[in-house]
Formats: structure tokens, C-alpha cells, sequence
């Protein structure tokens, strides 16, 4: 692990409760992926709308993404790039302001078997997070994960000082309702500060402010099928200009 920040997180207590067998915020009072399908849903909310198989067999891939959470958006798109043959490099950037607490992944882990080797190896090099950037790195080098502890602002504004550009983008913060601070327009607008033109995103919500906010920063948007239960989600990509 590679720690550019100044200081050790200070764990914030009590980050989690459960409601059945799914992990619950009690920061956000959201669930952090639905109940029983948490592989199913990042596959259809983030993978297939970002094209992200079609992209590991192109090339060098960087994907970007709000809200780490359980990490379960990225052991599943490591899965998936295991799975298109490890041809080619990826940087996985991602935010979170609340690291969860390195005893509670046991329990949440365990509802993954599939995932059972690579979180294991997650959890072993995430185990002590700085505040700021912390970079690991997986498959001899081959996956990058540059995890930012801290607020989204800061994240993003650093990724626009050093020019980082995002192929594909998980807009994974809790809903607007619970979290807007996630999903205002500045956030939006660094958001696409850090793509270029042709840059994808996609986010379960389908929230008509979020949209407005996307397309306002450059993005075009289009609502499609939601995951399980829910009718409607977004994606779309950053146009030109």
C-alpha cells in the first residue's frame, strides 16, 4: 500500500447496522446494495451500462467512482476483468468519507463466496486507511485502486489538479434523498471535469434533479431499466465541448 495522506482515519463508531442480512448506513439510513442480489444489481446498474467488458478488451481502462462503500462495485469488476483475460491495465479511482470497520466485512463478505478470494485480498491491503489518497495494487500491478478517504469535493478537485481522466463513472452515493451533497451540481460539474468527451456513467437513481445536474455539466442522459424492483435508473455519456 501507498498512503499519500497525513494521518491515520479516525473510525467513526456504529457506521453499520443490519437490517435482515443486508449492511444498513446508519449514517446515509440507506441500504448499501439491495437485499440477496448486491452482485446482480452492480452488474446491471454499473458494468453493462458502461460497457465495462467491451472496454477491458480494448485497452488501458480507468474507471471512477462515488461512494466505495462495501467495495463490492470494484470486487466485482475485478471478477469481471479476471474473467475478459487480464489483457489490460486498470486505475479504479473511488471516494468514501466513512471507511467502514475492518471487523464488520466479515459478515458482509460472506454473503459473496464467489468474491471470497479477491475481498479477502481487499480487506487484507485496506486494513489501515490515511485520510487522503491510498493507492493498492493487485495482479502484479496490472489493477490500480486509488481510494481517496475524505469528502467528494476534495476528492474530485484533486483529480482535476492531476488531470485524471475517467473512461467510465459509478455514481454509487446512497440515494439524493439521503445523501444530496453527493449529488448537487458542483459535483456533477467536477465530474465531468475529470472525463472526456465519449466518457460513460451510470447510477441507479433517476432522480429528475440529478439528470437536470448531469446534463447542465455536459453529460447526455437517458433514463433505462431499473434494477429488481425499481422501474428507472440513468446513464448516458459526456458529449462534446
Amino acid at each position: 500500500m501507498e498512503a499519500y495522506g497525513c494521518c491515520k482515519v479516525l473510525k467513526e463508531d456504529n457506521l453499520i447496522s443490519w437490517d435482515g442480512e443486508t449492511p444498513f448506513s446508519t449514517v446515509y439510513d440507506d441500504i448499501y446494495y439491495s437485499k440477496g442480489s448486491g452482485v446482480e444489481e452492480v452488474e446491471h446498474v454499473f458494468l453493462q451500462p458502461n460497457r465495462i467488458r467491451e472496454r477491458f478488451l480494448e485497452g488501458e481502462t480507468s474507471i471512477g467512482e462515488l461512494g466505495f462503500g462495501t467495495g463490492l462495485s470494484f470486487l466485482v469488476t475485478w471478477d469481471v476483468w479476471i474473467e475478459c483475460g487480464k489483457k489490460s491495465p486498470l486505475n479504479f479511482y473511488s471516494v468514501e468519507k466513512y471507511p467502514i470497520d475492518a471487523k464488520e466485512f466479515e459478515r458482509i463478505d460472506g454473503h459473496w463466496p464467489d468474491l471470497k478470494s479477491l475481498s479477502s485480498l481487499l480487506r487484507l491491503e485496506t486494513s489501515e486507511l490515511e485520510e487522503g489518497w491510498n493507492k493498492f495494487s493487485f495482479e502484479d500491478s496490472s489493477i490500480c485502486l486509488h481510494l481517496w478517504v475524505g469528502d467528494v469535493n476534495d476528492f474530485l478537485n484533486e483529480m482535476k489538479k492531476q488531470s485524471k481522466k475517467i473512461d467510465s463513472w459509478y455514481l454509487d452515493g446512497f440515494s439524493p434523498s439521503k445523501n444530496p451533497e453527493m449529488w448537487v451540481g458542483d459535483v456533477m460539474s467536477l465530474v465531468a471535469d475529470c472525463s472526456i468527451e465519449g466518457t460513460t456513467f451510470s447510477t441507479f437513481t433517476s432522480v429528475g434533479q440529478v439528470k437536470r445536474n448531469l446534463r447542465q455539466a455536459g453529460f447526455q442522459v437517458e433514463k433505462i431499466p431499473g434494477f429488481g424492483k425499481k422501474r428507472d435508473m440513468l446513464a448516458g455519456e459526456k458529449q462534446s465541448g
